[in-house]
């Protein structure tokens, strides 16, 4: 291993970083081995390049909740969140990372602790808790509805409180006028569902549920309206907003 490039580990950190792609292809590597000199090698290779991809994950893992904690300072929040996402950055290394940074600002609020090299530009304290418990949520919501575009549209408008905010999202979001009748017929499919499946157990919750969810149809439906009214058949999208 001492041949090997520093270059050639950064050049291939994303790859080599990618989920547990390495780790599922080094096991089948060791099982798959000749001999049992072969085995050791092996071994002692891994040893090595675990010490390098659990180091860069965490730098990579750090550098993207810095972009987020950016995203969200500069009322970007969504947007930082969504790149990551369309880039597949949202990941299980991420979710770790931030759950030990709640875990040690918790620890913080009962004594002095030293200054630690994951500190964010966040403060202290409960609200520097609360930011990264919001920013938890909201990717873990997107890693839940990974692939489904309705489902992530939908998590994403009902942790939306504010009104207007939630119909500049979908104005966003939902380019064609037919998108945005799927996505309505989509959330009142839903609330249907909602209302005939609550258990008396879960009925409070449900009820809560239902209730923004008829907010976000009714947002849905008001845009839609507007656009119909405007005649703009095919495309929510003013011309010259449209990619060239």
């Amino acid at each position: 291993m001492q041949s090997v490039s520093p270059t050639v580990l950064m050049e291939n950190a994303a790859f080599l970083c990618k989920g547990r792609l390495y780790e599922k292809v080094i096991k089948r590597r060791m099982e798959t081995s000749a001999s049992a000199e072969e085995a050791g090698l092996l071994q002692r290779v891994d040893s090595f390049m675990l010490g390098f991809i659990k180091s860069e994950r965490k730098s990579r893992s750090r550098l993207k909740v810095n972009y987020i904690i950016a995203g969200a300072t500069s009322n970007r929040l969504d947007r930082s969140i969504d790149l990551l996402h369309e880039a597949d950055e949202i990941d299980e290394d991420l979710m770790q990372y931030i759950s030990g940074l709640i875990k040690r600002q918790t620890l913080r609020l009962g004594g002095p602790a030293a200054e630690s090299e994951d500190d964010l530009p966040l403060g202290t304290g409960k609200n520097a808790i609360e930011i990264l418990k919001m920013i938890y949520k909201r990717l873990e919501a997107q890693m839940k509805t990974q692939g489904k575009a309705e489902l992530i549209l939908l998590a994403k408008l009902m942790l939306e409180q504010d009104p207007s905010r939630r119909e500049d999202i979908l104005k966003d979001k939902l380019y064609k006028v037919e998108d945005m009748e799927n996505f309505a017929f989509f959330v009142e499919s839903g609330i249907e569902h909602l209302t005939m499946n609550a258990s008396s157990q879960d009925q409070q919750v449900s009820v809560g549920k239902v209730e923004r969810m008829k907010d976000i149809l009714l947002s849905a439906k008001s845009r839609l309206q507007f656009y119909q009214n405007q005649n703009e058949v095919f495309s929510t999208r003013k011309e010259e907003d449209l990619p060239l």
